[in-house]
């Protein structure tokens, strides 16, 4: 499963663009979420799970973050260390992301995802309310809804808690996005393609 992790300060990016955003302080709780979510890794040489990432290529010089939680391998794409060719060849295919809102006082503004591409489908969004984490969830589309559900009232949880929260969310949420159109076309259409491919490379026998 890979996820994209944007940070940022502002709902209202006016002319800035997601590549353009501030970037988080050295000591902004951005990096202790990161560091709970997964460890960081060299992405050059790495033999495990890339998503997308090239070990041997244009992306060698770049840090990560990587986990194995409950067997399933997550590579996080990492906005604020990304170029704009990576935001584009890596967020923008992303259909998972984690929004860390560096604001403890302002209310996250949804508006705020109309700048993800549109493969973008599955939005947790983790804002500082003093030492622990509010946590908001987010869908596009006629994506059923899915487990687990946030509480009827704000959604305080510590760091540990948002790991698991945000990843069952995702990881549910990841299964559910490719049950509907049209993110369903992306499983269905290559399916098709390879069956058709057997079909006519096996063709049926006559008795």
């Amino acid at each position: 499963m890979k996820i994209g992790v944007t940070y940022t300060n502002t709902c209202g990016l006016g002319e800035k663009k997601l590549h353009k955003l501030d970037k988080p302080t050295k000591d902004s709780q951005f990096w202790d979420l990161l560091d709970t979510l997964g460890h960081r890794i060299k992405i050059k040489g790495w033999t495990k799970f890339t998503g997308d990432m090239l070990p041997e290529g244009v992306d060698t010089l770049k840090d990560t973050y990587y986990t194995n939680w409950n067997d399933v391998e997550v590579l996080y794409h990492i906005a604020p260390w990304f170029n704009d060719e990576q935001h584009r060849r890596l967020l923008g295919n992303d259909i998972i992301h984690i929004i860390y809102f560096d604001d403890s006082v302002e209310k996250f503004d949804p508006q705020f995802l109309t700048n993800f591409s549109n493969l973008a489908q599955i939005f947790s969004v983790v804002q500082p309310i003093g030492n622990r984490f509010s946590v908001s969830f987010y869908t596009r589309g006629n994506i059923p809804s899915f487990e687990p559900f946030t509480p009827p009232t704000n959604c305080i949880l510590s760091l540990e808690e948002v790991r698991d929260f945000v990843l069952t969310r995702s990881y549910n949420g990841s299964h559910m996005v490719f049950t509907v159109p049209p993110m369903n076309l992306l499983h269905s259409r290559p399916r098709e393609r390879t069956i058709a491919s057997l079909a006519a490379k096996f063709p049926k026998q006559k008795k």
